[in-house]
């Protein structure tokens, strides 16, 4: 065996050392740590993104609840005390009226013409338990009858306030 000048052994390199095996085991080492410095990097990168976006939809959700979008007041069902046909005594609106279902409106628009129009859902306001919200549509078109139900069943459109419906069927 041959010393060099440094007065050390030389270690020679033999089986494994030398063989492809073992050079492509270090290489996917080498390639397994580069890939997790780049994850841990990434995710890294990627923590203040994802910590913003879910304070901002977190706030989102609170102004939603504050301001009643909708949320947690939306019902699925239309509630039975309005279920039936109502009218009014006023004279201007006497051959007006409607009537409601568990599905559907049913505008009554004088001389005997109605138009009937799926309810896709019904909103009861917070601040209010006896002011409801109905959406109903009308082919591409989202619309809206707001209601305030009396305790004696007596209903106010919002758009016509002084004037009382009553039930005269179910």
């Amino acid at each position: 065996m041959n010393e060099p000048p440094d007065g050390r052994p030389v270690q020679s390199f033999s089986g494994l050392a030398h063989s492809r095996e073992f050079l492509e085991a270090v290489a996917a080492v080498g390639r397994a740590q580069a890939s997790k410095q780049l994850g841990q990097e990434e995710s890294r990168s990627r923590r203040p993104v994802l910590l913003g976006f879910t304070a901002v939809v977190t706030l989102l959700l609170l102004l939603a609840r504050e301001q009643g979008w909708g949320l947690g007041v939306k019902q699925d069902t239309v509630p039975r005390v309005f279920y039936g046909s109502w009218a009014t005594t006023a004279e201007r609106y006497a051959d007006r009226g409607f009537t409601i279902t568990g599905d559907s409106l049913r505008l009554l628009t004088g001389r005997g013409r109605g138009v009937t129009y799926p309810i896709v859902g019904v909103r009861r306001e917070k601040s209010d338990s006896t002011r409801f919200t109905f959406h109903y549509r009308d082919g591409d078109l989202s619309m809206t009858l707001r209601l305030h139900l009396e305790p004696d069943t007596i209903i106010h459109l919002a758009s016509l306030p002084r004037v009382a419906w009553t039930r005269k069927s179910r």
